[in-house]
Order: structure tokens, then C-alpha cells, then sequence
């Protein structure tokens, strides 16, 4: 996948928000897109990132057992974001592939897609980087891992 520079840019403060638990940064960073495709694209972006690190973290494609449980920790510790565990498992189970055909607007509320993809994202950018390490600096690895993928 190769990633569009304006896009990551976009991605990134929105995930900047998410860090911070800013909710008036967040939507005006989700607002900034400016259009659906932008819109539609920071998404994808988001959902590579969980994707690849729940693969990499399990070292394999989660088992939906995994999916439950890592779920349940992100909105325990996002619960200021109002994300629940049945939306994180929704697009967990998108992104690993168990969700079969069905897209993630066939299992989340299109007002709430965003949302979803960004907390998860920036959640697990934040939990798995290295002791001291900045969010940044996973999230450069994620997105070098990311596109050598494709």
C-alpha cells in the first residue's frame, strides 16, 4: 500500500488528538479531510495500522478470542473516547479478516467509523511501542512495514 504523504499528515493529527484525549482536536482533525475521499482514505490508512499491528503483535492473525479480549483493553483505556469494546471488536474483526465480505460500514454506523478507526489505531500505536519510545516513531515503523506489505 503506498501511502499518500497529505493523507499520512491528516492521519497523524487525527491520531495526534487520539493521544492527547482531545475530543474537540480529534473532530476537528477528522473535519480537516475536507472531503469523502480524504475522509475515506485517512480510514484506510487507520485500519492498515490496527491491521498490521494486531497481526504482528499475535504474530498471526488473532483468533476471535484475541479479538475480544484486545477490544475489551482498548475501551477500557479509551473510555473518555466513548468507543465501546462491541465497536473496537467490530472493526478488529474487520481488519483480520474474520468479518467474511462484510465491510466495516456493514457493521458500524457510518458516524461512528472515524471515530472507531482512530481511538483503535492510536491505542494500539501507544501500547505496543517500545519503553520511552514516541508514538511517532512506531507509527513510522507500522507505515514502513505497511507498504513493503504491498
Amino acid at each position: 500500500m503506498r501511502i499518500d504523504d497529505r493523507i499520512e499528515d491528516l492521519v497523524r493529527q487525527a491520531l495526534n488528538a487520539v493521544i492527547k484525549r482531545s475530543t474537540p482536536l480529534l473532530e476537528q482533525a477528522i473535519h480537516v479531510f475536507g472531503d469523502d475521499a480524504s475522509r475515506t482514505e485517512g480510514c484506510r490508512l487507520a485500519c492498515a495500522i490496527v491491521s498490521f499491528i494486531a497481526h504482528d503483535f499475535h504474530g498471526r492473525t488473532p483468533t476471535p478470542a484475541e479479538i475480544d479480549d484486545l477490544a475489551t483493553a482498548i475501551s477500557d483505556l479509551e473510555r473518555w473516547s466513548g468507543v465501546t469494546a462491541v465497536e473496537v471488536r467490530a472493526l478488529l474483526t474487520v481488519v483480520t479478516g474474520h468479518a467474511g465480505r462484510d465491510g466495516i460500514n456493514t457493521l458500524l454506523p457510518a458516524h461512528r467509523v472515524a471515530l472507531v478507526c482512530y481511538v483503535t489505531a492510536a491505542s494500539l500505536l501507544s501500547s505496543t511501542r517500545a519503553d520511552g519510545e514516541p508514538w511517532w516513531d512506531n507509527l513510522d515503523r507500522v507505515e514502513a512495514g505497511i507498504e513493503a506489505m504491498m
